[in-house]
C-alpha cells in the first residue's frame, strides 16, 4: 500500500505523515511499517512522522479530519500534542 501511495504521487505533497496502531494479537508491527514508509520516502525527507496508539481501526478510535489545518505540537522528548479546532470550523 505504501508503494502504491508513492507511486501515485501522494507522498510527495504531504506536510507530515501520521502512522496508526499496526498490531497483531501476537505482534507489535508499528516499527517494521515505520522503517517500510522511510524506504519509500526521499532521503531529503524532513517533514514529521509521528505515531498515535490511538489512530487506526482498532479501539479506542480517535477521529482525525482529513484535509484541514492542525497544528502539531512537541511536549519534550518523543511526545506530541496535535491540536484540533473543532469549534472554530464549527463556525462558533
Amino acid at each position: 500500500m505504501l508503494a502504491s501511495l508513492k507511486l501515485a504521487g501522494l507522498l510527495d505533497p504531504a506536510e507530515g505523515i501520521i502512522l496508526g496502531d499496526f498490531h497483531t494479537p501476537q505482534q507489535n508491527l508499528s516499527e517494521a511499517v515505520f522503517r517500510l514508509l522511510r524506504h519509500h520516502l526521499p532521503r531529503t525527507w524532513r517533514r514529521p512522522i509521528i505515531s498515535l496508539e490511538t489512530f487506526g481501526h482498532i479501539y479506542p478510535i480517535a477521529p482525525l479530519p482529513m484535509h484541514r489545518a492542525v497544528t502539531l505540537r512537541r511536549l519534550g522528548g518523543s511526545r506530541v500534542r496535535i491540536d484540533i479546532p473543532w469549534a472554530e470550523w464549527a463556525g462558533r
